[in-house]
């Protein structure tokens, strides 16, 4: 049985799959609690319609991803480092995911 980390490497993945498809709605569909937050450089998005207002004017298929760090805090949260590079601008991105009705989906992404 895959672990939570596991699980949400694969998952993970494939969103990134999405993103790069430009599938803004199906990512947040898959990915994302209805209710998630989304936090851009200090400025808070909540809920699938504002965190899709955002996407849509942020999304860059050429950014480069690389995780730096996955942990399982317990069997039904994770959290995940990562940093995305465009340009030659890097950014940092925590992002908690937690189990839902036997789903993983991201509830809280804080850009830096």
């Amino acid at each position: 049985m895959p672990t939570p980390v596991q699980i949400v490497n694969e998952k993970g993945q494939q969103l990134l799959l999405l993103w790069k498809a430009n599938k803004i709605d199906e990512l947040l569909a898959d990915g994302y609690a209805q209710d998630a937050c989304v936090v851009d450089h200090g400025t808070s998005h909540k809920g699938h319609e504002e965190v899709k207002k955002l996407f849509e004017k942020v999304i860059d298929k050429s950014s480069e991803y690389s995780f730096v760090d996955r942990t399982a805090v317990s069997d039904d949260c994770v959290t995940q480092t990562y940093k995305s590079e465009s340009e030659g601008f890097i950014s940092t991105c925590k992002t908690t995911w937690n189990k839902i009705n036997d789903d993983w989906k991201i509830t809280l992404e804080v850009w830096n």
